[in-house]
């Protein structure tokens, strides 16, 4: 499976558009103190944008994986399969 593949469909689906975000953003408070909570909110993320060609972006990937039992009987057999999670772009 072509990781780039499965990227660039998530990123396509319509479905998924209206929960990815492509702004940078600076968040803060009422005492004007920076507020980080997501990977646009970071100074490296501003840093980074500013470095590469304007028609890219960044898109980060959250790789997990938990370990499956393939077979009930014996158990013998695992398997840990990768889920990915695409934060935003």
């Amino acid at each position: 499976m072509d990781i780039f593949k499965c990227i660039r469909f998530v990123v396509s689906h319509l479905q998924f558009q209206a929960h990815l975000g492509f702004e940078l953003v600076h968040l803060a408070d009422s005492e004007c103190c920076r507020i980080y909570s997501e990977m646009n909110t970071g100074d490296w993320q501003w840093y980074t944008l500013h470095q590469i060609p304007a028609i890219a972006t960044i898109v980060p990937v959250i790789c997990v994986s938990y370990k499956t039992h393939l077979t009930n009987v014996k158990g013998t057999r695992h398997a840990w399969p990768l889920y990915l999670t695409i934060g935003y772009i």
